[in-house]
């Protein structure tokens, strides 16, 4: 059972990998679809606030 739980921790880590490279593509494409930070909130079901401060924080 250990190691399954392990390989499901691996997993999910890559999972969240993942979504986080997957977010930081749609805000890097939104500037181009003119999306408000509340529009892509929506679209992503995370808050504005988070959408802020990904955006604060994404390289240029």
């Amino acid at each position: 059972m250990g190691q399954r739980s392990a390989a499901n921790r691996q997993a999910a880590r890559r999972t969240d990998e993942r979504a986080h490279q997957l977010t930081l593509q749609v805000l890097a494409a939104a500037g181009q679809a003119r999306l408000s930070g509340r529009d892509l909130a929506v679209l992503l079901a995370i808050s504005h606030q988070r959408i802020h401060q990904l955006q604060r924080k994404r390289p240029e």
